[in-house]
């Protein structure tokens, strides 16, 4: 009777379990990334939806004669930071498509117009905010009716 020696694995389980693991590594990385980029997804979509608010409660405001709310002009830009703080908008881009990641002052451009409504002295006052996320533009869009 002879003996075979069974210690160790063979090479065939050592490069089946090491294909199991590049499997099981490359999804987990997969989902992380995915995780990420839906997150700052809703961070930046987040922003957006806030600071076309406060410009849209804004002009709520305003008295109806208001240059800013005469219908049929788009007005604007305005400029915030990636944090959501006003900015100069100086050395920003006329548009956000294809504005450089490394430009943390030109973030969100907010513009605004008025348009008719479908009642006389009606008004549709419509907030626009653009940002780039991964190369992509971006936009949320609030309106809402004054007179």
């Amino acid at each position: 009777m002879t003996r075979t020696a069974t210690k160790g694995f063979s090479l065939v389980e050592v490069m089946a379990a090491a294909a199991i693991l590049a499997v099981g590594l490359a999804a987990t990385f997969t989902a992380w990334n995915n995780g990420m980029a839906l997150f700052e997804h809703q961070r930046h979509t987040t922003h957006g939806i806030h600071l076309s608010e406060a410009k849209l409660e804004e002009l709520l405001m305003r008295v109806s004669s208001d240059p800013e709310l005469q219908v049929g002009t788009v007005f604007g830009p305005e400029w915030f930071t990636a944090e959501g703080l006003a900015s100069t908008g100086i050395g920003c881009p006329a548009t956000t498509a294809g504005m450089p990641p490394g430009t943390p002052a030109c973030r969100y451009r907010v513009t605004w117009e008025s348009v008719p409504g479908g009642v006389a002295k009606v008004r549709v006052v419509s907030v626009t905010t653009t940002w780039n996320e991964r190369g992509v533009e971006r936009r949320v869009t609030l309106s809402t009716q004054r007179n």
